[in-house]
C-alpha cells in the first residue's frame, strides 16, 4: 500500500482532543440527595478520588473516527486494485538512410506487427516503406510536440537516431511514458552541412569542427548564403566605425569573405548592423549589434554591447576580438555550425518522464472508507445518543 499524501497522517494527533474532553468529563460530578443521605458518616459522603474515563465505547469511536479521517485526506494507493494497462510500441524515426539501414531489422519487425511508426519529419509521416527515408527531411523540431500531443501514457516509445549535438539544443524533452534511444554507433556523415559560397568556387563551412575555407564546392549541403555580406552602421562616432571596418576587413583577409557597405534606404537587406539602438526585426540571416546598451535582447539575432566601439571602453576591441565575435554571430545566425557528436547518455538526460494528469495515481480506497467513516459516525451518533451526551 503506498500513500498519495502521507503528510496528512500528523491529523492523527488529533485524537488527544476526545480523550482530554472524556477526562474532563468524567471528573465532573452532580450531587444527587436521596432520603437516606443524612444517616450516612461524613466520611462516607467524600467523592472518590482519581481519573476513570467515563463512556468508553464511545471514546473508542471518536478516536476511531478522527484516525479515519486523517488515513483517507492521506489517499491510500492500492497496486493490487488497479487494472495492468495494456502498452503498445510507437517507433519515431530519423529519416537518414544510414541510419534506417543500420536498424533495419528492428523497424521492419515493428512494421509486421502492426505498431505505429513515424518519421522525424515534418508533418510525421507514418512510414511506409523504408525507401522514404532518401526522399524526406529531418525535422528535430517535429519531436517536443510529438512527446506533448501526440503521445499517450500507454505508449512505449522508441527513438532512432543519430548521435547529433543538435538535439542538446532542444527544449526541455518531456514525455508522458519511458523512453527507449536506439543510437547509432556510425559517425555522423560530413557531407550535406550547410555552407557559404565565396568567390572562386571556393566554400566557407564547417570541418573537423572548426570554420575554414574549402577548395571545392561540395556535391551535397545546404547553401545558406551566397554573395556579398553588406552592413551598415548608424549613429556611431567616427573613430568607432574605423574600428568596425578593420574588424571586417581581419574577417575578409582569414576567411575570403566580402563585405560591403549597404545604402541608407536598404534596412531589410542589411546583414550585420552596427547601431546605438534596437532596429526593427529584419531578415533570417540580419544580426544587429547595438552599443551603450545592457541587458538580454529579446529580439533575434540582436546583441547588446555595454560599452562604446571604441578602444578606451570595449575590451572586444583591447583584445582584438570584435572580429571572432562579429563572425560567430553571423554564423549562428546562419546555423552555421559544427556537427558535434555525443554519446547516448547525453542524450538519454535531455528526456524528462512526466505523467499526463489523466495517469497520476488517484487514490483507490476512499470509497470504501468513506462508507467505513459513515457507519462510524453513525455509531457514534446512536451511543451518544443513548448515553445523553
Amino acid at each position: 500500500m503506498e500513500l498519495l499524501q502521507p503528510i496528512m497522517l500528523w491529523g492523527t494527533l488529533a485524537i488527544g482532543l476526545p480523550i482530554l474532553i472524556h477526562l474532563w468529563y468524567s471528573r465532573k460530578g452532580k450531587p444527587m440527595p436521596w432520603a437516606a443521605m443524612r444517616w450516612l458518616s461524613e466520611k462516607e459522603q467524600q467523592p472518590k478520588k482519581g481519573l476513570k474515563l467515563d463512556h468508553l465505547l464511545l471514546l473508542v469511536l471518536r478516536i476511531l473516527i478522527i484516525l479515519l479521517v486523517a488515513f483517507i485526506l492521506s489517499k491510500p494507493f492500492l497496486p493490487q486494485l488497479e487494472k495492468p494497462i495494456e502498452s503498445t510500441a510507437v517507433h519515431l524515426i530519423e529519416p537518414t538512410p544510414a541510419l534506417v539501414e543500420e536498424f533495419r531489422f528492428e523497424i521492419e519487425q515493428a512494421l509486421e506487427k502492426g505498431e505505429q511508426v513515424y518519421w522525424m519529419s515534418e508533418g510525421l509521416q507514418p512510414v511506409e516503406s523504408l525507401e522514404q527515408a532518401t526522399e524526406l527531411t529531418l525535422d528535430r523540431n517535429a519531436l517536443p510536440g510529438f512527446l506533448a500531443d501526440q503521445l499517450e501514457e500507454d505508449q512505449n516509445l522508441h527513438i532512432y537516431l543519430q548521435p547529433d549535438g543538435q538535439y542538446l539544443e532542444l527544449p526541455t524533452l518531456v514525455s508522458p511514458t519511458e523512453v527507449s534511444l536506439y543510437v547509432s554507433e556510425q559517425d555522423i556523415p560530413k557531407e550535406g552541412a550547410p555552407f557559404v559560397a565565396l568567390a572562386g568556387e571556393q566554400v566557407l563551412r564547417i570541418e573537423e569542427g572548426e570554420l575554414g575555407q574549402s577548395e571545392s564546392v561540395p556535391t551535397e549541403g545546404e547553401l545558406v548564403f551566397e554573395g556579398p555580406v553588406s552592413y551598415k552602421t548608424e549613429n556611431l562616432e567616427e573613430q568607432e566605425i574605423i574600428f568596425v571596418e578593420a574588424s571586417l576587413q581581419a574577417i575578409s583577409e582569414v576567411y575570403g569573405l566580402t563585405f560591403e557597405a549597404a545604402p541608407e534606404e536598404a534596412d531589410s537587406l542589411v546583414n550585420i548592423i552596427f547601431t546605438d539602438a534596437i532596429p526593427a526585426q529584419g531578415n533570417e540571416n540580419q544580426i544587429a549589434i547595438v552599443k551603450n546598451t545592457w541587458g538580454p535582447a529579446i529580439q533575434p539575432n540582436t546583441y547588446f554591447m555595454p560599452t562604446k566601439l571604441d578602444k578606451d571602453e570595449s575590451e572586444l576591441i583591447r583584445s582584438g576580438r570584435l572580429p571572432e565575435f562579429i563572425l560567430e554571430k553571423w554564423t549562428e545566425a546562419l546555423n552555421l555550425k559544427p556537427q558535434l557528436q555525443v554519446s547516448k547518455q547525453q542524450l538519454e538526460r535531455i528526456f524528462k518522464t512526466s505523467p499526463k494528469e489523466s495517469a497520476k495515481k488517484e487514490a483507490n480506497l476512499n470509497a470504501w472508507l468513506i462508507m467505513l467513516l459513515l457507519f462510524l459516525v453513525l455509531g457514534e451518533r446512536f451511543a451518544a445518543f443513548r448515553k445523553g451526551v
